[in-house]
């Protein structure tokens, strides 16, 4: 679904001076992945200014995206903000007289996604014994009497024979 006139850039027709690009685009039109642990809130908002250099098409400007993502530690749900004030492309070989910049965009927001997501740096998860997300209250179980969970009897329980 890429036919956003923000980045869309037609190559023949671009001026000495540059071109500005300012404006929304969709997580559809982004063709952003589906993934269970983040995806796009809302619309993006870019600021792109495009020009041609001695080797290409040189595109800088800010993108900022709200996520939405799970917390890896306790499961709940909140939003983080991405904003990414020095992005930089140059496009050096292009086949085409129209240049896409989702791809670009698009991969920017992807690699500033943290590796693992903290709905805060002090979140205390799940508790391993019953599930109750610590954040939120104590359990009542045996967890708290300073006993560790058998987390591989479930292993244990594998029958190999056949």
């Amino acid at each position: 679904m890429r036919n956003n006139p923000i980045l869309l850039v037609n190559v023949e027709n671009l001026p000495p001076e540059g071109l500005e690009r300012q404006g929304y685009v969709s997580a559809e039109e982004l063709e952003f992945p589906a993934d269970e642990r983040f995806s796009l809130a809302r619309e993006v908002h870019v600021d792109l200014f495009i020009s041609c250099v001695k080797k290409g098409i040189l595109c800088q400007g800010r993108i900022n995206a709200q996520l939405s993502c799970t917390c890896d530690r306790c499961l709940t749900s909140y939003h983080s903000a991405v904003a990414l004030s020095d992005i930089c492309h140059l496009f050096e070989d292009f086949a085409e007289d129209i240049l896409d910049l989702t791809y670009a965009v698009r991969e920017d927001i992807l690699l500033a996604v943290p590796q693992h997501n903290l709905c805060s740096t002090s979140c205390r998860g799940l508790c391993p014994m019953c599930g109750q997300n610590l954040n939120e209250h104590d359990c009542g179980c045996s967890r708290s009497s300073g006993e560790t969970p058998d987390v591989w009897r479930a292993l244990d329980q594998l029958d190999f024979s056949e």
